[in-house]
């Protein structure tokens, strides 16, 4: 099998302690090599809990949103209020941001099925948390719904990486990219472009729709059945399996690697090599992650002690205020016997 190219997303993997991608590629035995194409940032939203004070329902369509929901309001959603998420990954980050249960789930892991059959089952002020930026899936399925309120927790802000990198090197082993979001997809275009014979595996609905408006063909689009990085590498494994296998390449290969057994063991090198490699990226990445999720737990812990502080202090007021008051009555009592 070749080698895949899969897009990446700095601080997303928020409250998400199930497999990356590519711990999922590298268990079906694909070579795999990531390039980053955005940072998640949280937003901080002024005036945030009364925002969502009269919600009946808070939407999450992304861990992301889980995520910049528990920025502004410290894993605490307000008594009374359901919660509705968009498939297994974001009831997880709610239950492990929140320590509750999802009201409801979609059936499938899309903003559009969501949309749909929130339709169905909602009344009263919906809150939606999503990005600054969104694919605009639920917006559209939920048009006709007059009390839909839409908060921006988070961005995907794009970063910056060096195209030249790939212009220098020779791509030939590539065997697909593999595109996680829309917005990566815009991004690694170029790319794509360049690799103009490769397939493109796409993780949904909303991902395949923003790649088809950058200009790629629908016939080099592999869309993943279950919405997930799952469905993502069972796409890729499928294909990979349907490739047909060349008898007399194979023949001819081998006969090329017994004539040569040095160049041989330098490429299993080479292999060990890459292997260390994406290893260690893989645990600096993690470490990052934690090292966020640490970030945003701080900062939660800062805005509760600055909480408990102004309590503090307003209770000092009152307690100022009372003894201000006995002292009055003290003077007027005195005053009354003499």
């Amino acid at each position: 099998m070749g080698k895949y190219i899969y897009t990446y997303i700095e601080n997303g993997q928020m409250y998400d302690k199930s497999p990356s991608l590519a711990e999922l590629l590298a268990k079906e035995g694909l070579s795999c090599e990531k390039i980053v194409t955005g940072r998640i940032e949280y937003i901080k939203v002024k005036d945030f809990e009364t925002q969502i004070k009269d919600a009946q329902w808070l939407v999450f369509t992304s861990k992301n949103a889980v995520a910049g929901f528990a920025y502004n309001a410290g894993n605490v959603v307000p008594a009374g209020v359901k919660v509705a998420v968009v498939g297994k990954n974001t009831q997880n980050a709610i239950r492990t941001a929140c320590g509750i249960e999802a009201d409801y789930v979609s059936s499938k892991a899309t903003g559009l099925a969501l949309g749909e059959e929130l339709m169905n089952i909602a009344s009263g002020r919906i809150v939606y948390l999503c990005a600054e930026v969104t694919s605009g899936s639920l917006e559209e399925a939920m048009k006709e719904y007059e009390n839909l309120i839409k908060i921006p927790v988070y961005r995907n802000e794009p970063v910056d990486y060096d195209c030249m990198e790939y212009d220098s090197r020779n791509c030939g082993d590539i065997d697909g990219i593999i595109v996680t979001s829309g917005s990566s997809g815009e991004r690694i275009k170029w790319l794509i472009d360049r690799l103009e014979d490769v397939l493109v595996y796409s993780i949904g609905p909303a991902c395949s729709k923003k790649l088809m408006e950058t200009g790629i063909v629908k016939e080099r689009i592999v869309e993943a059945e279950k919405h997930t990085y799952d469905g993502l590498v069972e796409a890729v494994r499928c294909r990979a399996d349907e490739k047909p296998v060349n008898d007399e390449s194979v023949r001819l290969d081998i006969n090329e690697y017994l004539e040569r057994p040095k160049e041989v063991l330098s490429m299993f090198s080479e292999a060990l090599r890459i292997l260390d490699r994406n290893t260690a990226e893989l645990m600096v990445d993690r470490m990052k992650d934690e090292i966020d999720e640490l970030k945003v737990q701080a900062e939660e812990n800062r805005a509760q002690l600055e909480e408990k502080d102004s309590q503090l202090e307003e209770n000092r007021a009152r307690l100022e205020e009372k003894d201000a008051e006995i002292d009055r009555l003290k003077k007027l009592l005195e005053e009354q016997n003499k």
